[in-house]
């Protein structure tokens, strides 16, 4: 009878325990354990979170969302990204996260996943003060924003939204810094790991305009030696 029950041997042939393979997902290729980031979350202020699950959102293979359960629904949760990003690696840490006041459960008295609410991609793109905000874009910002915006697939981003928060990953950031690298800033000298750092447009814009000129190489004139090379 097939349990469901992950196992392997050790090294004194003894069978360990390993985990649920229906609380395993894969996340680009890698494999990942739900529970682990769960417990994170939980983790991130005790007493606050009575409970957290993490799945796959239905529309992609590639993202995760995390509903989690508190009596406060306004929970702050770009804090708890910063603490997941923190405590785990980057490609389980959830795109989405969803407070909610309680999980449904069905007729049998488990938690029905079917009746939990699909992120929204558009609204998570914006918040209330990137809506409201009227400062014109400058050219370079421009760029970058249409760069975002074609590579996530969504109509507007707000500058200082993370990249991570949008759905993006760090293919995302791989390929917005080529992008920077071949096209806006080719005379420039651009560090990758500061752009991943620093995932939001106005970062990214920052990092451009500071960055420092590449130096100049002067080649020397070749002169041309004639003459009878001894072997």
């Amino acid at each position: 009878m097939k349990t469901g029950d992950l196992a392997r041997y050790n090294s004194d042939g003894e069978l360990v325990h390993a985990g649920r393979v229906d609380f395993q997902i894969k996340i680009r290729g890698q494999r990942v354990e739900t529970a682990e980031i769960e417990n994170t979350i939980m983790r991130w202020s005790p007493g606050k979170i009575s409970n957290c699950l993490v799945m796959k959102l239905p529309q992609s293979d590639d993202l995760l969302v995390a509903y989690i359960v508190s009596n406060d629904l306004k929970l702050n949760t770009e804090d708890i990204r910063d603490y997941c990003n923190k405590h785990l690696r980057q490609y389980m840490i959830p795109s989405y996260f969803i407070i909610m006041d309680k999980f449904l459960v069905n007729s049998n008295g488990k938690v029905d996943r079917k009746q939990f609410p699909l992120p929204s991609l558009q609204y998570n793109a914006l918040t209330n003060s990137s809506r409201s905000e009227d400062r014109s874009m400058s050219e370079l910002e421009e760029k970058v924003h249409r760069l975002w915006c074609s590579t996530l697939r969504l109509d507007a981003i707000s500058r200082d939204k993370n990249c991570f928060a949008l759905g993006g990953s760090s293919l995302s950031l791989m390929q917005f810094f080529n992008y920077y690298q071949f096209y806006l800033a080719p005379d420039k000298q651009l560090n990758v790991l500061d752009f991943f750092a620093n995932p939001t447009i106005t970062e990214h814009v920052q990092l451009l305009l500071n960055s420092k000129t590449k130096a100049t190489i002067i080649w020397s004139p070749l002169h041309l030696v004639q003459g009878t090379l001894s072997l």
